[in-house]
């Protein structure tokens, strides 16, 4: 065997340097699933390791991205090993369908959507004992001031007054 084939033959039994990089990303995913790093911390320490071996420049970013794509897509963190409380809930929430429309992305129910509308607006009674009392006192300028600085009531205090 000459010394070239000897090198090549070395080179050929070498894994292939996007093999490594799997191997790489499928390990950043295990530390995300099992709670040691967060997922953005694991994918950007994946990539970056991507770039310093050259695996982006030699097979493309594309490719980069796939294999870091492919190791995180089951590496959803095991409640149970993590007690993640949010993981469990998010579980919970796709589980229901009065729920689900949070992770989504769908329109929530008729129901929710009527239950989530805040109230409409009802003047306070202290404002409208208030009210009275800047009335009482038959000072103009005071009761336009008191208007201008109640805006959303004004149109139900100027009714009371009516009738």
């Amino acid at each position: 065997m000459t010394a070239s084939a000897a090198i090549d033959h070395h080179e050929s039994a070498r894994p292939a340097l996007i093999d490594v990089f799997r191997e790489c990303a499928a390990d950043y995913a295990w530390f995300y699933r099992n709670g040691w790093l967060e997922k953005a911390d694991a994918v950007d320490c994946a990539q970056r390791h991507g770039e310093l071996w050259g695996v982006a420049n030699l097979y493309g970013q594309d490719a980069v991205q796939a294999e870091m794509a492919a190791a995180f897509t089951s590496a959803e963190p095991d409640d149970m090993s993590t007690g993640c409380a949010a993981q469990i809930l998010r579980r919970w929430e796709m589980a229901d369908p009065r729920d689900r429309w949070k992770w989504t992305g769908e329109a929530p129910p008729p129901e929710i959507v009527l239950a989530l509308m805040p109230p409409p607006y009802c003047t306070p009674q202290s404002t409208a004992d208030a009210f009275w009392h800047v009335v009482s006192l038959r000072d103009q300028a005071r009761f336009k001031a008191f208007l201008a600085d109640h805006p959303k009531d004004a149109p139900f205090l100027l009714k009371l007054m009516e009738g």
